[in-house]
């Protein structure tokens, strides 16, 4: 066996030396382990996500890794201790970082786990102290990871082992074994029972999906539901009435209008929206018609005699009123023409010299050139 050489550093050479023993350990130094299918478990991982790797193995092989990893967590936290003691910090070097304490936090909050749930799981399962100060800043950072992380988790349950079939009958005939191995040995009344109850429980569960009828019985069911919804229900119900009435309520319109006025139309029978159609039915358009005035006069003759109606005399207030109306709109006209018939006047008296006077040299240029002026 070789010397073991103390750094400088060490401040306690025993601690040290424990420290060298605790890392040499087998579970230690071969921290990754196989299962029965071949995969590879690193005993590093936190022991959540060890049982998630493992929960498609048989409860016998769960149990044993889960042991190892205990071990191995054990020593571990031994080895840590007496390296921090050795080389003399106060915070051990064993102690996870920092983001993979937040990542643990937050998966078990993130399962529904409540603040001094997950302190006392982080404290049992994974052994790490942690305060609840330290989850709610943890919560209050990642809340939004954490959210996402609940809807998940309420949303998906098929990845949880016992609520498939096979993972619950894997169960229950580890459970029937367990208590047989106890029956054999100590040979009692309960394990006897619990055996009986097992084997109840796995008939159950291995049935479930089965139906047994005892007896003769001549029914078909499927025929007898569809011949009551032909004859009882589709009878009462229009679907078409349901969809215009989907459309009025997006459209906010009345639906009974609406129905009815389609029920009432002139072509109802074309719409088929009361239930009755003609499938060899011509469109007769009321614009295709020819119209006979003479008819719809003898018609309307037999049928209403022309009324005539006198003429209701007109009272002295209201030819007063009338009149009164009439001189004021017959004023404001006069006085309209006299503003249009001053501004005329004023424009032709300050213009019409100078169109005079330039008339008349035109007139005289034209004479001597002998007739009109060429452009």
């Amino acid at each position: 066996m070789s010397k073991i050489e103390i750094p400088e550093e060490v401040v306690d050479k025993k601690a040290y030396m424990k420290f060298i023993a605790l890392s040499r350990n087998p579970i230690i130094k071969n921290y990754c382990i196989e299962t029965s299918d071949g995969e590879t478990i690193n005993l590093r991982t936190a022991p959540q996500w060890i049982r998630k790797y493992i929960a498609h193995l048989t409860p016998a092989e769960q149990d044993e890794i889960m042991q190892k990893k205990q071990q191995w967590q054990s020593i571990n936290m031994k080895m840590r201790a007496a390296e921090s003691a050795a080389f003399g910090k106060k915070n051990g070097v064993g102690r996870p970082k920092q983001d993979a304490l937040e990542h643990d936090i937050v998966e078990l909050l993130g399962r529904m786990f409540t603040i001094p749930e997950v302190v006392r799981i982080m404290g049992e399962d994974n052994e790490i102290i942690v305060s609840e100060d330290q989850v709610k800043s943890v919560l209050k950072r990642r809340l939004v990871d954490v959210e996402r992380k609940r809807e998940e988790f309420r949303n998906k349950v098929a990845d949880v082992r016992l609520y498939n079939k096979r993972p619950r009958l894997e169960e229950l005939a580890w459970m029937y074994s367990k208590m047989k191995m106890r029956y054999v040995a100590y040979n009692g009344i309960d394990a006897y029972n619990a055996m009986l109850r097992t084997l109840e429980q796995l008939r159950k569960e291995a049935e479930g999906d089965q139906i047994n009828i005892n007896g003769a019985l001549e029914v078909n069911v499927n025929v007898e539901i569809q011949a009551h919804i032909q004859k009882e229900i589709l009878k009462t119900i229009n679907l078409k009435e349901i969809i215009i009435g989907r459309i009025c309520a997006r459209m906010g319109y009345d639906t009974k209008k609406l129905i009815a006025s389609l029920h009432n139309s002139y072509y109802s029978k074309f719409v088929q929206i009361s239930g009755d159609f003609d499938p060899n039915a011509e469109m007769e358009y009321p614009s295709l018609i020819n119209y006979d005035y003479n008819e719809i006069e003898r018609r309307n003759s037999e049928i209403n005699d022309v009324v005539e109606i006198e003429a209701e005399e007109i009272k002295d207030e209201e030819k007063d009123k009338a009149n009164a109306v009439r001189e004021m709109f017959l004023a404001k006209i006069r006085k309209q023409r006299e503003q249009a018939e001053s501004r005329t006047s004023a424009y032709t008296q300050d213009h019409g010299s100078d169109y005079k006077e330039s008339s008349e040299d035109d007139l005289g240029k034209r004479v001597k050139h002998g007739g009109r002026k060429k452009k």
